[in-house]
């Protein structure tokens, strides 16, 4: 197969349409055909268009990583959702995700450790919903329970369950103490507290 044109596109001013023998073959970036050092009239087999190919999107894939690393920290499921949505074949998907790795960029631990001190930090919640949310994340129980264990104590939680009590108190309405205690209850239920947690808290209240 021989090279018959390469033309600028118009949406992507970095990537290049590659035609063989007069038509369309593929969009290569402009990286990749410096790097190859392609030029009209080469001629190359399809075992060289694929290897090319194949750089060509793992090139792609390594740089919407970076870009989406970018902004925050991310796990390794949202790395893997991010990199499908931009159409990328699994092995080119694998190939950046050990790249990350490698290079520390993604630590699914890491990720739920600042994860939780973030949380806890900005709306405290307990135990129950941070290991929802971390799951939601891509992050094994294994890890979750763990990182955890290790890093929210029963006395944090207590303290983060105060935190919420004291809140609500402040902008609630209740029509009886009987009132106050049962909206109270429902309330740090539902921000992930366990049972002995809130009833600590509440006696507390009292």
């Amino acid at each position: 197969m021989k090279i018959s044109a390469i033309e600028k596109q118009k949406k992507d001013r970095q990537r290049y349409n590659i035609f063989m023998d007069g038509e369309f073959y593929s969009g290569l970036y402009e990286d990749t055909i410096v790097k190859y050092g392609l030029r009209t009239g080469d001629e190359l087999s399809e075992a060289d268009m694929e290897k090319i190919r194949s750089y060509d999107e793992f090139n792609y894939a390594k740089t919407s990583a970076y870009r989406f690393l970018a902004y925050r920290q991310r796990s390794k499921k949202e790395m893997i959702l991010r990199l499908k949505q931009k159409k990328i074949s699994l092995p080119s998907i694998n190939k950046v995700i050990k790249l990350l790795e490698e290079q520390k960029y993604l630590n699914d631990e890491v990720f739920a450790y600042n994860f939780i001190k973030e949380k806890i930090k900005n709306k405290p919640l307990g135990k129950r919903v941070l290991a929802d949310k971390l799951r939601e994340k891509g992050i094994s129980s294994e890890i979750s329970e763990k990182v955890l264990k290790e890093n929210y104590s029963e006395e944090d939680e207590f303290l983060s369950a105060g935190i919420v009590l004291k809140k609500y108190l402040n902008k609630g309405k209740f029509k009886s103490e009987y009132d106050k205690k049962s909206k109270c209850y429902r309330h740090l239920l539902s921000r992930g507290f366990d049972y002995d947690i809130i009833n600590s808290v509440l006696s507390e209240m009292k």
